[in-house]
């Protein structure tokens, strides 16, 4: 598989899916620079109270209650800092349609 061209080319595995996901927001707005990492949400607000813009919260080794909750209180960090941009590492589906986080980063293997 391919990296769509265009917008009108890219699919959104939200089928079957309930409630159903919408896209994360395209880029726009500052341009992405340092892209911090951090383990917790308490350490994503530290980040962004630093004047970071992107940090991806990567929850590792968590049972799923413990990420989803990592994820919620991660969201609403962003949301109360306008310049905040979160990404998820892996958990896609804690991530998609929650107001607050931004992307979501996949490796490969998240693909297979």
């Amino acid at each position: 598989a391919t990296w769509p061209d265009d917008d009108a080319a890219a699919t959104f595995p939200s089928a079957g899916l309930e409630p159903v996901l919408q896209p994360f927001p395209r880029l726009d707005g500052p341009p992405m620079t340092l892209y911090a990492l951090a383990a917790t949400a308490a350490r994503c607000a530290a980040l962004w109270d630093a004047g970071v813009v992107d940090v991806q919260l990567r929850v590792k080794d968590a049972p799923p209650a413990a990420i989803e909750a990592e994820v919620a209180t991660a969201a609403q960090e962003a949301l109360a800092r306008p310049h905040a941009r979160l990404w998820v590492n892996d958990h896609w589906e804690a991530a998609a349609g929650r107001a607050g986080c931004f992307g979501c980063h996949l490796g490969q293997e998240d693909l297979e």
